[in-house]
This record gives C-alpha cells, structure tokens and sequence, in this order.
C-alpha cells in the first residue's frame, strides 16, 4: 500500500493528485520504533545463526509463560520481534507502520502516539495469551507488531476514513476499506477457520484493532475527564497553599511578638516543613 497526497492536504485543493511511495517527512516516535525494531530483528538474525537461544520463547507473548512463570515483560517485549526466517514479516509491519503512523502521530502527538502504539501492542498480545485459557492453539508465543500496527490503521482510519491508499501497490481504495478489510480478514479466520490462523495471531490483530477503535471512541472523553480531574487538583493545592501562608504568617507574628519560645512543638514543626515547601 502507498500513500496518495494531495498538494494541498487531504482531499483538499483542486490539483490533481501525487502519488508517493509514502509520508515525506518521518515523525520522531516513528523513526525511533522504526530503527528499533529493524536493529532488534537485525539481534535475532544474529543470535539465531550464532546461538540455540530461544527468543521467541522468551521474549514473545505466551500464555504459558506469562502466566504460569510470570514473564510479565512479554506483552511489551513481544511486539519489537519478528521472525528471524524471512523479511516479509517486518517489512509489511515496517512499511505499514511508516505509512499510517506518520500521519496518525502528526494528528496525536508524539507523546500521544507512543502511548497510544505500546497500549494497542500490550492489548494486543493479552488478548493473544487470554485466548490460550480456552484453546491451546494459542499456547505457541507470538511476536511481531501487527496488533499494535493494525491498531494505527484502524484508529487512522476513523480520524481520516477517505484518505487514499494504493492497496497492493496498485489499486487506489480509501483507508476506510482497507481497514474493513484487514479487520474481515481477522475476523474470518478466527470465526470461521482456526484462532491462530496457522502461524498468524489474528486474535492479536483482532485486539489491536478493537483498541485502535475504543481508543477513538473513548480518549478524548478520558482526556477530558483527566483535564477535570487535574485543575481540580490544581484549584485545591491551591488553595491548600494560601491556608499554609495565612499560618505561616500568624505564626511569624506570634514569634515578633512574644518569641520563639511561644511556639508549640507543633507549630515548630509546621514552621519547618512549610519552610522546605515553600524556599
């Protein structure tokens, strides 16, 4: 899939549109996780041609292991490896990640973005290793970004459902069919075949892509709700602080008045703490 840009925004302007091979300008969070996971498959590569460790059981996301060894890092871990047996697997995820993350960080934020790619990636691999409780076809570790990946897709797809992509390098189709058909692909192999879909976590997918949407549905009333939240927080400190001044200054009266002497050990060591707090 490519990208087609408009010279003057998305589906804006009246000139005639550019295809691209994808987004000119690369944005911070997307280069980062771009450049780890190409240098992470480079060290499986490596250690796999040098070594017997196993990675993949270690560092993939597993039922088995998350569970009954409490290898809590695998949720997180899992989603940077790829199989170390052909290029195909990270190049699809890569490429997709360079496609649709680009655009959906300048619309998040790179701060909004990364949490919001590592939330898809964990969520993704939980539903993964839940399902293992109730079919064990799910007990095999599964790696690679395709949850987290398919997660942007569909969260990019509902901010902007009529941006233009070449499906397959050649047919021009909105995002918003492409990610329905992503989606449909998951959801007919899982329904209608096996979970695993052979040696591919569409149960994983399935849970980037329910994350991608819940997160549109539902961040921006949780932003908000946070927003309330810390200028209340903010209005009450505030007003704990000028409580602390008026007694810092009854107390520093006293003092001029009848002495240091006057004040209870209490006092003293409201005096202290206040003094610390405030310089």
């Amino acid at each position: 899939m490519r990208t087609r840009d408009w010279d003057h925004g998305y589906g804006g302007g009246h000139d005639a549109p550019r295809f691209t091979l994808g987004p000119a300008r690369v944005p911070p969070i997307v280069r980062t996780l771009l450049i780890a996971n190409v240098a992470i498959f480079v060290i499986q590569v490596l250690f796999s041609a040098a070594t017997n460790v196993d990675l993949e059981r270690i560092f993939g996301v597993s039922h088995l292991y998350l569970v009954e060894r409490l290898w809590v890092w695998q949720p997180f871990t899992y989603m940077f490896l790829h199989s170390p047996t052909g290029l195909m697997h990270i190049a699809f995820n890569m490429l997709s990640l360079w496609w649709f993350g680009s655009p959906l960080e300048d619309r998040l934020g790179s701060r909004r973005f990364l949490l919001f790619y590592l939330t898809a990636g964990i969520v993704a691999g939980l539903v993964y290793a839940t399902f293992a409780i109730f079919d064990h076809t799910f007990a095999v570790p599964a790696i690679g970004a395709s949850g987290a990946v398919l997660g942007v897709v569909v969260h990019l797809a509902l901010l902007d459902p009529n941006r233009v992509v070449l499906f397959l390098m050649l047919f021009p189709i909105r995002l918003k069919y492409v990610a329905a058909l992503l989606v449909g692909i998951d959801l007919f192999y899982f329904l209608g075949m096996q979970g695993g879909g052979g040696n591919v976590a569409h149960t994983a997918h399935l849970g980037g892509a329910a994350y991608g949407y819940l997160h549109f549905r539902f961040a921006g009333a949780f932003h908000r709700f946070f927003e309330r939240v810390e200028a209340q927080a903010g209005r009450d400190r505030a007003k704990r602080d000028v409580s602390t001044r008026e007694e810092v200054d009854r107390l520093l009266a006293k003092i001029s008045a009848e002495g240091i002497g006057s004040l209870t050990d209490r006092e003293k060591r409201f005096l202290k703490r206040s003094s610390k707090r405030f310089g």
